[in-house]
């Protein structure tokens, strides 16, 4: 019996950002920033040379929002900005792509965990070909199978672990299949996706180990002792009814990170006339609420004096010209500036 073919498929920007914080700022001659285009050919030359895939290809984010940013305004929002050094080399790493003859797999509105899934169904439509997925997002284990492992590379020791089903329930304690609905409870700071407050890692494999999935889990809530159950009913998701008109933020709208959410309203002419009504109510309370301003006070005999005086004027100095009042002028020793016609008469010459 021959060999099955293998499907190498790399996840582009894990090794991307791999490779650049591999080692050290590095340069060419003309200041070009280029360790992490050194480090990835690297990488994938190791690759080839070690596992001797027959087919090869690399998956890319593409540039711009994914369809996961419509269905959640705070994805990703914690990460930080790609560094300018690395963004300078990444037309550089499309030309050692090329260079390599390796097919980039990117498209449009999604990202590249979606490409790698969709490859892996057409792959499994091929008889013989056994795929492997190269990258170290946890996220992708949920693709093992029969014939899908995934091959992660540890970043400091370089050990290399191959997932295949037996090794994801030795790591995880639950199947491949389960790893997204433990994911949904344990959240992804990663990603930003806050899961059920309260609940870690450890919590969450053995409450899906034990109900399968995240909707059995809820469906059976009453079944679960003690603070466990107020953690979870707190933490499940609302269901939205439809059709429905928000006109809060989408910074608010987002219950799921533990801000407060504002309540659906649903889309009815009286609803909004009923709305409209409360708002002038509240605003016509909170005007009542207000209390009227006290009458100002007469002016004193000391006010009153002060305003028999002219305002400020400027008088002259020695520096120019000071605001100030003509009290205080006289007080230091200066008059108002006042020009004196010349002198017409001639003095008569000294003499001698």
């Amino acid at each position: 019996m021959s060999k099955p073919r293998s499907l190498y498929v790399v996840d582009g920007h894990s090794h991307i950002f791999r490779a650049y914080h591999a080692v050290g700022y590095l340069s060419t001659s003309k200041g070009v920033p280029s360790h992490a285009v050194l480090i990835l050919s690297t990488m994938l030359w190791k690759l080839i040379r070690e596992e001797q895939p027959d087919y090869l290809g690399i998956a890319l984010d593409p540039p711009g929002p994914t369809f996961r940013d419509t269905m959640f305004a705070d994805y990703k929002a914690t990460r930080t900005a790609m560094p300018d050094d690395l963004a300078r080399q990444l037309p550089y790493v499309r030309r050692l792509f090329d260079a390599l003859r390796t097919p980039v797999l990117e498209v449009s509105g999604y990202e590249a965990d979606d490409t790698l899934a969709t490859l892996v169904e057409h792959a499994l439509a091929v008889p013989d070909l056994d795929v492997v997925i190269v990258t170290g997002d946890k996220d992708l284990l949920q693709l093992v199978g029969p014939r899908v492992r995934v091959l992660s590379v540890l970043g400091r020791t370089g050990e290399r672990i191959v997932y295949d089903e037996a090794k994801v329930r030795e790591r995880w304690g639950v199947g491949p299949e389960q790893i997204p609905d433990v994911m949904a409870l344990m959240g992804d700071s990663i990603d930003n996706i806050p899961g059920v407050k309260g609940v870690g890692e450890k919590t969450a494999v053995k409450l899906i180990a034990q109900y399968g999935t995240v909707e059995r889990l809820y469906d059976n809530l009453t079944l679960i002792p003690g603070k466990l159950r107020e953690t979870l009913a707190l933490g499940r998701p609302r269901r939205r009814p439809t059709p429905v008109r928000s006109r809060c933020s989408r910074s608010r709208r987002a219950s799921a990170n533990g801000r407060r959410a504002c309540p659906p309203v649903p889309a009815s002419p009286s609803t909004g006339r009923a709305i409209r009504a409360r708002r002038r109510r509240a605003s016509t309370r909170w005007a009542s609420s207000i209390p009227t301003p006290a009458p100002p006070p007469p002016p004193s005999a000391a006010r009153a004096s002060r305003r028999r005086f002219p305002r400020a004027r400027p008088c002259s100095t020695a520096g120019g010209w000071s605001r100030t009042t003509p009290s205080r002028c006289w007080r230091r020793g200066w008059r108002r500036a006042r020009r004196r016609p010349p002198s017409t008469t001639r003095r008569s010459p000294p003499i001698c």
